[in-house]
């Protein structure tokens, strides 16, 4: 089976498909907030986000699935491709190929309360730095890997349709928290801390900042992490959010 990529002009015709958890990625494609791909066959839909992750809806068969497996996981291709899914057919499926391996991942719910009190906490604790907004002056200073540039096509882009938060010690960012995905209800958050300012309580503030700014939205904020990254997690769970599920990440080996 050869998949067939989805024109843009046909994106919004998947915006009521039923996608169980950890759904501002794809939906940040479907209601074009982000740059990602589409590509449907045989009842089911894969869709694939500009920083690599990768969503499968719909009824999946064997044969949906071995065109996943060989023309995305196992293929050579121009950005990564990470698929996330708690689908156990799609999981014993895939995880019984060659060339695969499998890792588990934290999903997160918020309490829905203000961060100004983590925010507060960061400040009074670093008196030489600073939470501001990013903006095109300070974006270019963002150095690491969760950055805006890892999931936004451009600096353009993400200062249109994106918001974030930095810590910065006069020209130098300690801390960035930003809006890694976003949809109409949701917007995920992305955290990176620059080493020489960690255990400082810098990725708390910033990531804080940010649900304040999402809830006065009137959105949701999302996080989710490696079961293996328990800085995260701590610090997911210090501004207020719980974890709720596991979700399966399947990867090329």
């Amino acid at each position: 089976m050869k998949l067939r990529k989805v024109e843009k002009r046909e994106y919004y015709k998947y915006s009521s498909l039923k996608i169980s958890s950890c759904k501002t990625y794809p939906l940040s494609i479907i209601e074009e907030f982000q740059k990602g791909d589409i590509y449907e066959g045989d009842g089911a839909v894969l869709l694939w986000h500009y920083c690599g992750f990768a969503y499968i809806a719909g009824n999946v068969s064997e044969e949906f699935l071995d065109a996943v497996y060989t023309d995305f996981i196992i293929a050579e291709l121009s950005r990564r491709f990470i698929l996330f899914t708690d689908d156990e057919f799609i999981i014993n499926y895939l995880s019984s190929k060659p060339g695969i391996e499998t890792e588990k991942r934290y999903e997160f719910e918020h309490d829905m309360k203000s961060g100004t009190e983590i925010v507060r906490e960061a400040v009074e604790r670093n008196p030489d730095i600073k939470i501001v907004p990013i903006t095109a002056e300070n974006i270019d200073n963002i150095k690491g890997r969760i950055i805006p540039a890892f999931s936004w096509d451009s600096n353009a882009a993400f200062l249109e349709k994106g918001l974030g938060y930095v810590a910065v010690d006069g020209s130098r960012v300690a801390a960035v928290a930003f809006s890694s995905a976003v949809s109409s209800e949701e917007i995920d958050i992305g955290v990176e801390t620059d080493s020489d300012y960690r255990n400082r309580g810098l990725a708390a503030g910033v990531a804080g900042k940010m649900c304040e700014a999402i809830l006065e939205l009137g959105k949701k904020p999302i996080w989710a992490c490696s079961t293996k990254n328990e800085a995260s997690a701590k610090t997911a769970e210090r501004i207020g959010f719980t974890k709720v599920r596991e979700k399966t990440v399947i990867r090329k080996k």
